[in-house]
């Protein structure tokens, strides 16, 4: 109903849903259905945030297929379009596509990093149960957040530099401001 009535922005938003939910079960062909098609529309219509949901979910869904090159260049994307004035909900989804790339390729500290940095943002909270999945995963206590303890109430902005430790790291800083 939404494509034949012309609402390409309204399109998107309900893909996002669709894009996100394919991409963090597993279902990589649904994901990338979903999310190039909702990449293009909100491309279109100027919605950025919608936009780095998309690629963050085609990270993902690349990650799932072994396309590690192309997941880890959509997951910066989204990191990109997110900005660096505060870690939102999508960038916590794309730092936690960026993890997923980096355990893939055997780089298991620099994942526990970044899931730890989703972790603590007050915007980690909608993917908590997916980062502790993750960082158990990388095996018992590894760099020491593996097991971090319950999310604090404190709403304090982490910060986030990855240059020199993650491979072709941006500068990016996360804080409020």
């Amino acid at each position: 109903m939404l494509r034949t009535h012309g609402a390409r922005g309204a399109l998107a938003a309900a893909l996002m849903p669709l894009a996100v939910a394919g991409a963090l079960s597993g279902r990589a062909v649904e994901a990338e259905t979903h999310a190039a098609e909702g990449l293009r529309l909100a491309r279109s219509t100027g919605q950025g945030t919608l936009a780095a949901w998309f690629l963050a979910a085609l990270s993902m869904a690349a990650t799932t297929q072994g396309r590690i090159a192309e997941a880890r260049d959509g997951a910066w994307q989204a990191l990109r379009l997110t900005g660096t004035k505060g870690l939102t909900p999508v960038g916590a989804y794309a730092l936690y596509a960026l993890a997923v790339v980096e355990r893939a390729e055997g780089r298991v500290d620099a994942a526990c990093e970044l899931l730890a940095t989703a972790l603590s943002a007050p915007a980690g909270a909608l993917m908590e149960v997916r980062i502790r999945a993750e960082l158990a995963m990388a095996g018992p206590n590894r760099t020491g957040v593996a097991a971090l303890p319950p999310r604090s109430t404190q709403h304090e902005a982490p910060v986030l530099a990855l240059a020199g430790r993650i491979a072709r790291a941006p500068q990016l800083a996360v804080g409020g401001a």
